[in-house]
């Protein structure tokens, strides 16, 4: 269906609704033979918009601990030192880099995405208080804001759940 048609849709219904006659039966029967569903065109854009801004988001949201998680295998003691800095003991590097792995890919999936949400957002909130707030630096408190902003994606997820084009929707 066309935008055109669905606005043909919509231009139709609000004629049946105004007048009864046998011209819109006419334009009823053109619509349904040239249609194969008669639906609005709001309904057919939020519908394909909704399921396809899914896949997007997750893609998006995911790839940031999928893509970090594997660039710490290169220098996990680097990472753990790292770690110290802000009071988290170093042997919690190792479980850290494949908590980034398995929740980027596990969101990417669509698999268990409210779990992984909701456990992405609160990392997202304790690495931005324990490494980012320093409001001297205003470099700092970007990333302390973005790590915030992150975790909003990430609530907004856990909320929505997965969307159509996931291993929770083939689940059921």
């Amino acid at each position: 269906m066309t935008p055109a048609d669905a606005a043909g849709v919509f231009i139709f219904i609000m004629r049946m609704d105004a007048h009864k006659t046998r011209e819109n039966h006419k334009l009823s029967s053109w619509i349904i033979r040239n249609s194969h569903i008669a639906i609005t065109f709001e309904e057919m854009t939020m519908t394909n918009l909704n399921s396809n801004l899914h896949v997007v988001a997750r893609v998006f949201l995911g790839l940031l601990f999928l893509v970090a998680g594997l660039g710490k295998l290169g220098n996990v003691d680097g990472f753990a030192g790292y770690m110290a800095s802000g009071g988290i003991p170093a042997f919690l590097a190792w479980p850290a880099v494949l908590f980034e792995i398995l929740a980027g890919a596990a969101i990417i999936a669509g698999f268990q995405t409210r779990l992984a949400a909701l456990a992405l957002a609160a990392f997202c909130v304790v690495t931005a208080v324990l490494y980012h707030f320093v409001p001297a630096d205003q470099m700092q408190m970007t990333m302390f804001f973005k790590n915030l902003g992150l975790a909003g994606g990430y609530l907004l997820l856990a909320n929505a759940g997965s969307g159509a084009f996931s291993v929770d929707a083939r689940k059921g």
